[in-house]
């Protein structure tokens, strides 16, 4: 097992359904819950750009010759919308959902002028970044419903 976990159940010990020790889930989903909050803080306090709305690829002193969609990417600015939707339900936290809210609005623009404005103009990889936006946008909607 990992640190301060057994390895498998002393005798006599009651096993859950995963053939661990009872609680030994319970403790690995708290602490996969805990390391997925440390992410989420650190992109928050690091990568997100509270002027813009969105999170930025990476941190870069000459960003700003570095077009917007680079800077700002719909892709993993989706993924990052869908993890904090996601997070909000997991833990009722009101941050994680509004964090989310700004980064789908201050995108929504870039992925309309994608979808619709451009229409056959976009190349499938753009397209297929806008899957992510979208798949975000739909489990936000389920979340304020």
């Amino acid at each position: 097992g990992g640190p301060g976990l057994p390895s498998r159940p002393a005798r006599g010990q009651r096993v859950g359904r995963a053939g661990l020790p009872r609680g030994v889930s319970r403790i690995s989903r708290d602490a996969y819950r805990h390391a997925a909050e440390r992410v989420l803080a650190y992109a928050r306090a690091e990568l997100f750009d509270p002027g813009v709305g969105a999170f930025v690829e990476e941190r870069n002193p000459d960003e700003e010759a570095t077009p917007r969609s680079s800077r700002f990417p719909l892709d993993a600015n989706g993924v990052m919308a869908e993890a904090l939707t996601r997070a909000h339900r997991l833990t009722g936290r009101s941050e994680y959902l509004e964090v989310a809210r700004r980064v789908l609005s201050a995108l929504g623009g870039e992925a309309r002028t994608l979808l619709v404005d451009e229409g056959d103009a976009a190349s499938p990889a753009q397209v297929a970044d806008a899957i992510f936006y979208l798949r975000a946008y739909a489990h936000l909607v389920e979340v304020v419903r």
